[in-house]
């Protein structure tokens, strides 16, 4: 065993940066804890990978933990001679420091040592950049341990697979895509470069410098990004964001000045957008393995909503709806929120496009609904084009995300309190056990609470948020030698 063992994982790492594998070895401290919106996409890939394996009758799982690789390996060369076992789950291998798991290793016409890897991915297509490394890898390290292959195949959810009545038959679940001709030999010299490198990199006293760019999120975002960026100076991420010049020059006098930036054309943009109005969020769940009759993989199903209606006389209201789980919600939510909308005919402020898409893919599965949601969708007045068109503020750090929007405009709304769940990924989390009845009644409850908790404050964040436009606004038009609009 080599000191510092190169994981396939950390592999794939180091194709992203160099500089991301070095501190995964040697400083993982340093890394931004995994969040609870993490831990329910590997659930995600966890129930993904359990279904494929019913594709393969007669497999045996290697049992031994991540955190015992000897143990795993031992049981794994077990499986390998013994030609009863025609499949192995969670194989592991090791050459020369290299170790990994295979999801599915599977035996071919009895033969001892002709095999097919199977890398089961919860994407709904092959992804070049990020499957054909990771299926090069594992088929360079196996055939050094003195496996052969005739096959490659990842195994990915049918975009177009819509669930039935009862349970979902994996064979109708997964595409089936083998690549064996894209793991020839130059790509096999590829990986035995790169393998070099990597050793070569890790042996280094100190991290690899590496400025800091688009990079660092794709394919996924970098947990060092924050380790990496502490010492940066103000305004370093400019150049980043892809905006125009003069843009950017704005942005720079505001990360300079520490004073917000707002347009002469705020005042106008805003226009007729006064109280009464109303803010809505939509949480929508994107199941792997959908739930639902009539539904695909990754389809958005609707299963939460909130509103605040922010009277003339300044005075909040709210109104909120959370399915049970217990059955397709898309007709309780859109029927709740047809209702409650139904109150007046005022504006109805979001941030973004996500409720618009939401609300017309609910007219098209609720046909009686549909006059009633476009309705709604027509009394939609996005603030984000608004905000972006018109605003920078210190705070904002080169983005106009929600995330940092609203802690900027309206500070004294917080998130920090909200422990269980704390945004849309996490409350999809939420709703799925709330679907898999995994918990007692009172955990369902306090779930419920926390989970009405989290989109009642973004909606009072959207409410804040105008608020705070209109005082803007208004400023702007005070301030000395601004243009008198009031004519």
């Amino acid at each position: 065993m080599s000191e510092h063992a190169l994981s396939k994982s950390k592999y794939l790492s180091s194709l992203q940066c160099d500089r991301r594998l070095w501190l995964e070895t040697h400083q993982p401290g340093a890394a931004e804890l995994t969040s609870e919106a993490q831990r329910h996409i590997f659930r995600m890939g966890t129930r993904v990978g359990e279904a494929a394996h019913e594709l393969f009758p007669g497999g045996v799982l290697v049992t031994a933990p991540a955190s015992d690789h000897e143990l795993a390996c031992a049981q794994t060369r077990a499986l390998v001679v013994d030609r009863s076992v025609p499949t192995i789950f969670a194989a592991a291998f090791e050459f020369e420091g290299v170790r990994l798991r295979v999801d599915v290793l599977e035996r071919f016409d009895g033969e001892g040592s002709r095999f097919g890897i199977r890398a089961v991915k919860s994407s709904t297509c092959v992804k070049d950049a990020q499957h054909i490394s990771d299926l090069a890898l594992q088929k360079w390290v196996l055939e050094r341990c003195g496996l052969s292959f005739v096959s490659a195949e990842l195994i990915h959810l049918d975009a177009d697979f819509v669930k039935g009545v009862g349970a979902i038959e994996s064979l109708d679940l997964f595409k089936r895509v083998e690549l064996i001709d894209r793991l020839g030999s130059v790509e096999m010299e590829k990986v035995g470069a790169r393998v070099e490198e990597s050793r070569e990199m890790l042996s280094m006293l100190a991290p690899p410098e590496r400025e800091p760019a688009a990079f660092c999120k794709r394919p996924h975002p970098c947990p060092f990004w924050n380790a990496c960026t502490a010492k940066k100076p103000g305004g370093w991420f400019i150049e980043q964001v892809g905006a125009k010049e003069d843009r950017k020059a704005i942005m720079l006098e505001v990360t300079e000045s520490q004073e917000p930036w707002v347009s002469e054309s705020l005042e106008e943009e805003l226009g007729s957008l006064q109280p009464p109005i109303w803010a809505l969020d939509i949480e929508a769940i994107g199941a792997a393995i959908p739930f639902f009759q009539g539904t695909r993989p990754y389809q958005p199903i609707p299963f939460q909503w909130s509103l605040h209606r922010l009277s003339r006389d300044g005075t909040l209201h709210h109104f909120e709806f959370l399915a049970s789980g217990r059955r397709d919600p898309r007709e309780e939510v859109a029927n709740e929120l047809v209702r409650t909308l139904g109150q007046d005919a005022s504006p109805i402020v979001v941030y973004s496009g996500y409720e618009q898409r939401r609300l017309k893919e609910m007219a098209s599965a609720a046909p009686k609904l549909e006059s009633s949601l476009v309705a709604i969708v027509d009394r939609l007045v996005d603030l984000h084009p608004i905000v972006r068109r018109n605003v920078y503020h210190p705070d904002f750090l080169g983005s106009y995300s929600i995330k940092y929007v609203a802690p900027a405009l309206a500070p004294s709304l917080v998130y920090t309190d909200l422990v269980t769940v704390s945004d849309g990924t996490t409350a999809m989390g939420a709703f799925a056990r709330l679907v898999a009845r995994e918990m007692s009644p009172y955990e369902e409850a306090d779930l419920r609470n926390a989970m009405l908790d989290y989109c009642r404050r973004d909606t009072l964040a959207l409410i804040d948020v105008y608020r705070s436009l209109r005082e803007l606004a208004g400023r702007h038009k005070r301030a000395p030698g601004a243009i008198d609009q009031t004519d």
